[in-house]
């Protein structure tokens, strides 16, 4: 074993509970195994706890959801260089593999899982994110604009991710389940949006499209004549999913 694969070994005995007999042979002559029993076990906590705090939300629908950390927790070695929320995504991920979850439970764990993966969406790539953050506290006034002057384009929130809900438990009474949900950056939070199947295939237009003049969109797409285009992305733009200049 070299030098590398031996670091790699001691990380993942470190980071999973009663491993002092394989890290024994490791120990300098003043160690005890007692000592890195305290050690592991000190991290250990850490973990527990950093995952109920990046798990908040979904811990009410869980019973006994200690346990279900510690079952993860001991089960689980923490991944290499593990930043940000990834443990809690492995979590969710280990919950709808070996929980049996119900729908309820599965549609906040979605929930989770969307609202996650726009936050690494923009950390991976901030320099979209802020980009359109910057154009977007503009949007508002080019409004009245778009559909006249033929400069102004229509950009897409680039920071987003669709998420499905099975139950009506995270959802307004207007909307019957299942539901395909929108979740986006806008504001420096998590802004979520339901549409209407119309709507849905128009967000998929403007992904592929944007950025467009409302002219070229109206030529590209089927479904809305210009004004209903210009309303709809009124309409987005007013939550946070589009941005004009």
């Amino acid at each position: 074993m070299d030098y590398v694969e031996k670091l790699s070994q001691l990380a993942q005995l470190l980071s999973v509970p009663n491993s002092e007999a394989g890290i024994s042979p490791y120990l300098a002559h003043s160690s005890q195994p007692d000592q890195v029993k305290l050690f592991v076990d000190g991290n250990l906590d850490k973990r527990r706890d950093k995952l109920h705090r990046q798990l908040e939300f979904v811990v009410p629908v869980f019973d006994s959801f200690d346990d279900l950390v510690a079952q993860y927790v001991e089960g689980s070695v923490l991944a290499a260089y593990d930043t940000g929320a990834s443990d809690g995504c492995r979590m969710l991920d280990w919950l709808l593999d070996e929980c049996n979850p119900t729908a309820v439970q599965t549609d906040y764990i979605s929930c989770q899982r969307a609202r996650y993966s726009v936050e690494e969406a923009a950390r991976l790539d901030r320099l979209a994110y802020i980009r359109f953050q910057e154009w977007y506290s503009l949007a508002e006034g080019f409004v009245p604009q778009f559909g006249c002057d033929d400069s102004l384009r229509a950009y897409l929130n680039p920071t987003r991710c669709w998420a499905q809900f099975f139950t009506d438990a995270l959802l307004e009474e207007t909307a019957e389940p299942p539901v395909n949900v929108l979740f986006f950056a806008v504001g420096g939070a998590i802004g979520t949006a339901v549409f209407e199947l119309e709507g849905q295939t128009l967000i998929n237009e403007l992904a592929e499209f944007s950025p467009c003049t409302l002219d070229e969109w109206t030529a590209l797409t089927q479904l809305s004549s210009r004004t209903e285009l210009a309303q709809f992305s009124a309409d987005l733009v007013e939550i946070g999913l589009l941005s004009l200049g």
